[in-house]
């Protein structure tokens, strides 16, 4: 279905020229029409030319789009045309684009910018994203342009981008925030909280500072070049991955106080639902030589005593299997808890 060819429609489309109508009834899925006080094309339903080889948009301004707007691989080289408004998705990856500039400030669901080499700039992004920011494969080199309070509904993506800082990047998302192989040495800049997987692996970090404090998914700092886990997030939904291209004498010292599922590094890992001191301290006493020294941070008896002073019941439990070791002896407990910390003390003993 095309445009209506009723009379008032077909007056609004007279300063459109047989090429750009022939243009428009080509490539849309739906109904467009010329908005005579904007000069814009509204289209109610969807556009799509893409892989046509096209440089431009044939001098078409669009205004509104009800459903999804793609213009994928094809030469554009600018996004000047574009709609301002989208209800579903925008694509426009595999182009010749500099720049977001001239592009969408409302979409409805997915905005997507993939795979455009010549792609440097984030200037012109969208101020709302009902779905997912995905922006990777380019030759991205900075975040600060994207808007001060952009909202992102789901996932955020700059991956495999030449961005050196996260400044710019926005501080809340519902889903994943994926910055995987770039050129940054810390998450400065980045979002606190992250409802989904927060990924940064293969990204020339030395640190973890500055990143979130809450992750609702799984978190992954794999190959890169952290000494120690200072500023990794507080809480983990899901998996915590440190895989290979940490340095040879790291710790972990700063490490997540919950982790729900499974804690994994290169030469072992704690199961799902296991992170807790108590699994610590049976690595400190019972692993490797390595093992112990990479745990020993988080097993130092003046942090432990911290945590019997916050909360000592808990703590009472989570030691329940070492209350006796030598090495706990000078832990100080609250009174009240001493017939308590005994009769743990007798079932840590025989395994209960």
């Amino acid at each position: 279905m095309k445009h209506l060819q009723t009379y008032k429609i077909f007056e609004s489309t007279k300063s459109l020229t047989k090429p750009q109508r022939e243009f428009l009834d080509k490539y849309t899925k739906g109904t467009w029409s010329l908005n005579p006080t904007t000069g814009e094309v509204d289209v109610d339903g969807d556009f799509d030319c893409s892989v046509s080889r096209l440089q431009s948009f044939s001098g078409i301004k669009f205004g509104k789009v009800s459903g999804s707007f793609k213009c994928t691989r094809n030469l554009i080289t600018s996004l000047e045309g574009c709609p301002h408004t989208v209800g579903e998705d925008f694509e426009c990856g595999v182009n010749k684009i500099t720049s977001l500039e001239g592009g969408p400030k409302t979409v409805g669901g997915t905005f997507s910018c993939q795979n455009s080499p010549s792609l440097t700039s984030v200037f012109g992004a969208p101020e709302t994203v009902g779905g997912s920011f995905l922006c990777l494969h380019n030759s991205i080199e900075s975040l600060e342009g994207l808007p001060k309070n952009m909202s992102v509904g789901t996932d955020f993506s700059c991956s495999f981008n030449k961005i050196t800082s996260l400044v710019g990047a926005p501080k809340i998302t519902g889903g994943d925030f994926r910055c995987t192989g770039n050129d940054l040495q810390s998450l400065e800049g980045g979002p606190q909280t992250v409802g989904g997987d927060f990924l940064c692996s293969r990204s020339g970090l030395i640190t973890l500072e500055g990143g979130p404090k809450t992750v609702g998914g799984t978190f992954s700092c794999s190959e890169n070049y952290i000494r120690n886990l200072k500023g990794a997030p507080e809480t983990v939904g899901g998996d915590f991955l440190w895989l290979r291209g940490s340095d040879p004498g790291a710790s972990l010292e700063g490490a997540p106080e919950t982790i729900k599922g499974k804690f994994v590094t290169s030469d072992w890992q704690v199961p799902a639902g296991k992170w807790s001191i108590g699994t610590l301290m049976d690595i400190f006493f019972t692993g490797t030589p390595v093992e112990k020294r990479i745990v020993s941070p988080l097993v130092d008896l003046e942090k432990i005593q911290q945590q019997v002073d916050e909360d000592p019941e808990k703590m009472l439990v989570n030691l329940k299997d070492h209350l006796k070791n030598p090495y706990l002896q000078g832990l100080r407990w609250p009174r009240h808890l001493d017939r308590e910390k005994g009769l743990l003390s007798d079932l840590g003993e025989v395994g209960l």
